[in-house]
């Protein structure tokens, strides 16, 4: 989160770099402003009421105009725009597909769980006509039958 260095005041032991709001209302001054680094004794005040730039502490040892490449440039902006709903609708496909792949194993194992018990049911019948057919020549040995 950016903090607001406009409300308190600069550390003269630390540097800090200029960002311009960089759009089509961006005045010349904050333009030129723009990406520059100062000691915190030599930031320059907002040139003009409602300035929309921001001063942030600045922790590297070289810039130039870093801030400006991205916020310069509509194509590039344009293309990162695209380039975010491209890869929002990929994540939704993935997330559809998951989501059906999730399903797809839901119904196998449904089919599995019912071929499983009518396997149990085909194997009591099968047991109890065994019983059945061994007890039933069991008796005729005994010749109780």
């Amino acid at each position: 989160m950016k903090q607001n260095y406009w409300n308190r005041r600069f550390d003269k032991n630390k540097k800090y770099i200029w960002i311009s709001e960089r759009g089509k209302t961006t005045c010349e001054k904050c333009q030129s402003l723009n990406g520059k680094i100062f000691s915190g004794d030599k930031v320059p005040n907002r040139p003009h009421p409602n300035c929309k730039c921001e001063v942030e502490e600045y922790h590297g040892t070289t810039i130039q105009n870093a801030p400006q490449e991205t916020h310069d440039n509509p194509k590039k902006i344009q293309k990162l725009e695209e380039d975010n709903v491209e890869l929002k609708e990929i994540v939704a496909t993935l997330s559809e597909e998951k989501d059906n792949q999730i399903l797809d194993l839901q119904t196998t194992i449904a089919a599995l769980e019912e071929k499983r018990d009518l396997e149990m049911l085909d194997l009591k019948e099968v047991l109890a006509e065994v019983i059945e057919a061994a007890g039933i020549s069991i008796l005729e040995e005994k010749g109780e039958f």
